[in-house]
């Protein structure tokens, strides 16, 4: 038969001398329970991490370049494009990732500027680049129903370009190895914006938060560069078929450039925005990138002469437009 039902009083009582008898216990329960003493220690933990992560991003600064002086208000764009089947066909013999290529292209592009600006560059030089999580991963973690100009919470990481290296082959397998290392390394992750009702979605003071964030990490990276995370389909306005579709990167503070690039249709797109009083020569980028793709597809294993004309973008046809 049962006993007597054991009143409030008992239980607590028996509980109090149970946890006395194992002290060890009743200390890892509070610590690692879920009670609110536990709830206080993870946000701790939480903030912590988060403070280690700022301070190592602030002392890991990038290398100096003229690309993070003070901006002004004057502003210059070029764009360019390569096939995208070229590009696949250099990732197939390098058995490197699409965006390595894409990577190293951009790497290609910033050393031949820096040699149209300096007369040499020393071996092992690099310059920092900032990109999305999601172009090396592959997950299209920014894409959401609606789409939105702001993506609260999409990690970026922090890479370097090894721009001091004269080999393409060479360049682009230690832009693949550099890309893969420090896409899983927390210390060249960036939060990203977080949003403060993750219920909702909210981000309030978006703009203050940004220009903050920014100011925080101005010092970690050179350039940004923003990378579409799936190919464009072909679009039409009109009726009429865009011929090509770039996108206009915005700049930052400390930044005086920014890359995009696009994937549309069968055309890997390279857009440029940059402060034109830094960066006066903008439009020879058009030109290298064409020269940095071709050093790769041709398997060019040392340095090519740097151009600094200008390649003009064809131009459309009757039923085409540019966008």
């Amino acid at each position: 038969m049962p006993g007597r039902r054991p009143s409030a009083r008992s239980v607590t009582l028996g509980a109090l001398a149970e946890a006395m008898a194992r002290p060890g216990e009743l200390a890892d329960s509070v610590l690692h329970g879920g009670g609110p003493i536990a709830d206080l220690l993870s946000f701790a933990d939480r903030s912590a991490r988060f403070v280690g992560t700022t301070v190592q991003q602030l002392v890991n600064s990038a290398p100096d370049s003229p690309l993070n002086a003070a901006p002004t208000s004057a502003r210059l764009f070029t764009f360019a494009s390569v096939p995208r089947a070229e590009v696949l066909g250099v990732a197939n013999r390098f058995e490197c990732t699409f965006n390595d290529v894409v990577l190293g292209i951009v790497t290609g592009v910033m050393r031949r500027w820096m040699l149209s600006i300096r007369d040499s560059i020393a071996h092992g030089e690099t310059m920092r680049a900032v990109l999305p999580l999601g172009a090396r991963d592959g997950v299209a973690e920014s894409r959401r129903a609606g789409g939105g100009w702001l993506c609260a919470g999409c990690p970026e990481f922090i890479t370097d370009l090894p721009i001091g290296e004269d080999a393409p082959s060479v360049r682009l397998m230690q832009v693949a190895g550099l890309a893969d290392r420090y896409s899983q390394s927390q210390r060249r992750m960036t939060p990203g914006l977080r949003p403060m009702l993750p219920e909702l979605g909210v981000v309030p003071f978006a703009d203050f938060s940004t220009r903050v964030f920014n100011g925080l990490f101005q010092r970690s990276y050179n350039v940004p560069i923003s990378m579409s995370d799936h190919q464009i389909a072909r679009r039409y306005v009109g009726g009429v078929p865009v011929a090509a579709l770039y996108t206009i990167p915005a700049l930052v503070a400390r930044r005086a450039l920014a890359i995009s690039v696009n994937e549309y249709c069968e055309l890997v797109e390279f857009g440029f925005f940059a402060d034109r009083n830094v960066m006066g020569d903008l439009p020879a980028m058009a030109g290298y990138v064409a020269d940095s793709l071709e050093e790769l597809r041709t398997g060019g294993f040392g340095p090519r002469p740097v151009t600094r004309i200008p390649v003009a973008p064809p131009a459309a046809d009757d039923d085409e437009v540019q966008s």
